[in-house]
Order: C-alpha cells, then structure tokens, then sequence
C-alpha cells in the first residue's frame, strides 16, 4: 500500500532542494545522508523548469515525476513536493 504526503514548499528554495528536505523529513534522516539527487535527475534542469516556482497562477498543473530513494517524487508547478511510497 502506497502513502503519500504532500508539502508545501515554505522558503525560496530551489525545487531540487525541497525534494531532498521531503525526502529527509519523511525518511526522519539528516539531509547530507541521503544519495545524491544528480545521480537520479538532472537537479539543474528541474530547477530550471520551474523558474518561477512556485506558479499558483497559473491554471495548470505542470508537474515532474521520478524515483529516488524508495519514492515517487512529484514536484508541481504550485510549490508543493509530493511523495508516494513506492
């Protein structure tokens, strides 16, 4: 059974960066022990999709989804980070 939780991104960090604080937060692990978030995704690039994040204007819902460490991680266009146990 999958659980998923969703967060809100809550400073003007990066989306690459938030991913790693979810991550962290649901793992309940200190953020530099996780694996490196480049070895999954191009960190740069997600970054750079979401240049104006987070968007609540907008009418879509633009989204990223990948895996990292036991998770499928969803980072939206809105400014929230969602993850899925996979």
């Amino acid at each position: 059974m999958s659980q998923s939780v969703r967060l809100v991104r809550e400073s003007f960090d990066a989306p690459s960066v938030a991913v790693i604080q979810a991550v962290s937060s649901r793992e309940d692990v200190d953020e530099s022990e996780l694996p490196a978030l480049q070895g999954t995704i191009d960190t740069d690039a997600l970054d750079a999709l979401f240049t104006n994040w987070p968007d609540q204007s907008s009418q879509l819902d633009r989204h990223v989804r990948f895996q990292y460490c036991g998770y499928t991680i969803f980072v939206h266009s809105d400014g929230y980070v969602t993850t899925e146990t996979v």
